[in-house]
């Protein structure tokens, strides 16, 4: 990251009188979003979106959960995967039961593909 030049500073300052309900209602859309106050009004002056921290925390956290739950669904598949085969190879399984579930693991990868999709409109959308 590199540093801003002096120009380039926000140095300026602007003053204005408010009733205190309007800067009390102000204060606290700007703590509830876990921006500043500044950063609200910038993003009200020029029209700017204003971005909801606390929601995207809210998002990333279950995120996070949700990549941490497929991770350890996919770790159980690996393994269902390995036990299958060993048990195909020694002729202990039905050709049947292991279509069954051949079936169900694309299931889950479609399943998965779909949350996948699904996340990424979310993440675009906010």
């Amino acid at each position: 990251m590199t540093k801003k030049s002096e120009s380039e500073k926000a140095s300026a300052i602007i003053k204005f009188r408010i009733k205190e309900k309007e800067k009390a209602a102000l204060q606290a859309e700007a703590k509830g979003k876990g921006i500043s106050l500044t950063e609200l009004l910038k993003a009200r002056l020029y029209g700017w979106p204003v971005r909801d921290r606390v929601y995207d925390k809210g998002i990333f956290e279950s995120i996070e959960k949700l990549t941490r739950e497929m991770n350890s669904i996919g770790n159980n598949i690996n393994q269902s995967t390995i036990a299958i085969h060993q048990i195909k190879n020694s002729q202990k399984m039905e050709a049947g039961d292991f279509k069954q579930f051949n079936s169900l693991l694309q299931q889950y990868i479609a399943t998965r593909d779909e949350l996948r999709d699904l996340l990424s409109k979310t993440l675009l959308w906010n």
